[in-house]
């Protein structure tokens, strides 16, 4: 295996109960943008290893939950294929996750059947040789390394954080399950992130907390010498069938190994290698980061740059072909970007379908089988990257417009 190559394992599985699931996870690629299979093993370069692993539980009635947890991984999914790679990971991933409480807590305000529905979430995104661990709430973060496990999240609830310092034994025990912080919950959430790098076979756990109920960290532990990512999600399906648990589980395992991971310096601890970049506080008022108005815009923009203006009021209109002296049109210019490389790859992947069509349909020929939309599938598949086309050019113009200084209208 190359030395500059990352291999990576992954498995998501969420547990069959009788209580309506309320967990949503997500595997994504943000190079590529595409949301990746629950099952998979990929291999790439290190420098191109970008990898967003999502986990979110929703709080409240059980037919909104799911909608909650569902709207919060895409919220932050999108938002960090929407924010320049070239912007530090941890402040994207806090713009990301802001923006997903932004949304949620708008909804609340708006919709009468959202008020009392929030989400947990625990977001890694993985670059190069690097994870940023992102924490709201009590969804879980396990790092595995040889034979040591560690919690690299601090579960947001009282019983965990606060409970000591201002209520009685008795007061924990009744409040234990109350979360002091949730997406949606309040207008600004203290997003919780640390950070470690990688090394060859280092394991990572994402969990709802109702993981912990079935299984202990240590026998958790016990699982990976001998366990796939694949078997150990097995095993915690099985896990949930024997005890008859009513909640959903839900759970990712990821390891990661390759020669690229393989010259770290060995001998610290977990704990040493695990940066703590920010905390969550609960006895500290949660101020707004403002970093997902600067990264993703914000309505008050649009409210202060689009107002309506009487024709009549203005003077000396001057047309001009650019809209670059607009104040977020970096940020206009970066979603084409990321629209552009989007296009290109589903132009790529349209583009080889006829063949694989015409291929599959001789395959059925030899079969004595006849595909009878052959000719109807590929005159749509034309179509379809005729469509792909038009956008990129329009995507391209935009850009032009962008970038253009010239004063003369186009």
């Amino acid at each position: 295996m190359s030395q500059t190559t990352i291999f990576c394992d992954i498995q998501a599985v969420t547990t069959e109960t009788e209580t309506k699931n309320k967990d949503t996870f997500l595997i994504a690629d943000l190079i590529t943008g595409q949301t990746l299979a629950n099952s998979l093993q990929i291999s790439q370069p290190l420098d191109k290893n970008s990898i967003l692993l999502l986990i979110s539980q929703g709080i409240g009635p059980e037919d909104l939950g799911n909608a909650t947890s569902e709207l919060t991984v895409l919220a932050i999914k999108d938002s960090l294929l929407r924010i320049p790679t070239s912007i530090p990971p941890y402040d994207r991933l806090v713009a990301a996750v802001e923006e997903a409480n932004n949304i949620i807590w708008s909804e609340r305000q708006t919709n009468s059947k959202m008020k009392d529905v929030f989400s947990t979430v625990t977001a890694v995104l993985i670059e190069g040789d690097q994870a940023f661990i992102a924490e709201v709430g009590n969804s879980r973060a396990y790092l595995i390394r040889a034979d040591k496990i560690k919690q690299l999240t601090t579960d947001q609830v009282i019983s965990q954080i606060s409970a000591e310092n201002f209520i009685t034994p008795a007061q924990k025990r009744s409040y234990q399950n109350i979360t002091l912080q949730a997406i949606g919950k309040a207008e600004a959430v203290k997003v919780a992130i640390s950070m470690f790098q990688l090394r060859h076979s280092d394991i990572l756990l994402l969990s709802t907390n109702s993981l912990s109920k079935i299984i202990a960290p240590e026998e958790v532990l016990a699982l990976t010498p001998t366990l796939s990512p694949s078997k150990i999600c097995q095993y915690f399906s099985s896990l949930v069938l024997k005890q008859n648990l009513t909640e959903n589980i839900t759970s990712i395992v990821s390891q990661f190994t390759g020669e690229a991971l393989s010259n770290k310096k060995p001998g610290s601890t977990i704990t040493s290698s695990v940066q703590i970049l920010s905390r969550f506080d609960p006895e500290e008022k949660v101020e707004k980061s403002h970093k997902r108005t600067l990264m993703l815009g914000d309505i008050s923009l649009s409210n202060k740059y689009y107002r309506t203006v009487e024709p009549s009021s203005l003077v000396n209109i001057i047309p001009i072909g650019s809209i670059s002296p607009f104040p977020e049109s970096s940020v206009i210019k970066a979603e084409c970007e990321t629209m552009l490389e989007h296009l290109n790859y589903c132009h790529t992947l349209l583009s080889i379908k006829p063949e694989q069509l015409r291929y599959a349909s001789k395959w059925l020929q030899q079969q004595g089988y006849q595909y009878s939309n052959l000719s109807k599938r590929l005159v749509n598949i034309n179509s379809g990257i005729e469509y792909i086309q038009k956008i990129r050019q329009l995507m391209h113009e935009m850009m032009t417009d962008l970038e253009s200084t010239d004063d003369s209208s186009n």
